[in-house]
């Protein structure tokens, strides 16, 4: 206990703070020190994975693995393609792996986050 409570008194730069149950709250870091690159600028050369909501899990799992990615973008099917959801490699572990859902017969939309909040490329990646 006497380690963790040293270890709380050396964050002198005051960002983050512990809790009433001991767990460790972030603070948000001004834009003072904000890094001075947008979202766009942290992979520049990088176009997301997509997929539609009706694809298979499995099809879903393979164009990531192709593509060397850790995520994928879920999109609507029809004119717009806003997106719906996303799938991260975790969400496959605990969401179908773990769970023992088939993925080659289960849509990509039953294990996705839904509704993720979205920001633009122009915005600042801090």
């Amino acid at each position: 206990e006497e380690g963790w409570s040293t270890l709380m008194l050396l964050d002198n730069d005051q960002s983050s703070v512990v809790d009433d149950c001991g767990s460790i709250i972030a603070r948000p870091v001004p834009a003072a020190q904000s890094c001075g690159k947008t979202v766009d600028q942290l992979r520049p050369d990088h176009k997301p994975v997509t997929a539609l909501t009706d694809e298979m899990i499995i099809d879903v799992c393979q164009k990531m693995v192709k593509r060397r990615s850790d995520c994928c973008l879920i999109l609507g099917s029809g004119s717009e393609s806003v997106i719906l959801g996303l799938v991260t490699d975790s969400d496959v572990t605990r969401r179908a792996l773990a769970k023992r859902v088939n993925i080659e017969t289960t849509a990509i939309s039953e294990i996705m986050t839904a509704n993720p909040t979205c920001v633009e490329a122009t915005s600042s990646a801090l």
